[in-house]
């Protein structure tokens, strides 16, 4: 699992197992997210801390998360499931760069 975080710009750079290493090589099920938020955001160092321990986005709940998500979605949602359509094959050689264009 690799996850990322993009900038006002939609561009992103992916983390797996120490900040900002990128992803392993493989093919993956791309999920994406965009929330419109009250509460302040946590920064990608911290929403990589917490993956990395097995948890979840630090200082949210699941269920008050997907409350959030729901209520805040900025993108079609159907590309925050599982089976969302969008894949990437991240290869050793690159230069994997990755362009995801989004039905509203």
């Amino acid at each position: 699992v690799a996850i990322g975080k993009t900038g006002d710009d939609g561009k992103f750079e992916m983390t797996t197992y120490e900040w900002a290493d990128g992803a392993a090589p493989g093919r993956y099920e791309v999920l994406i997210t965009k929330n419109v938020s009250s509460s302040a955001p946590a920064s990608a160092e911290e929403v990589h801390g917490a993956m990395a321990a097995g948890g979840g986005r630090p200082s949210h709940d699941a269920k008050s998360q997907k409350a959030e998500s729901d209520k805040g979605a900025m993108i079609n949602p159907k590309y925050s499931k599982k089976g969302s359509g969008l894949t990437a094959e991240v290869t050793a050689a690159g230069p994997n760069e990755f362009t995801f264009d989004l039905d509203p």
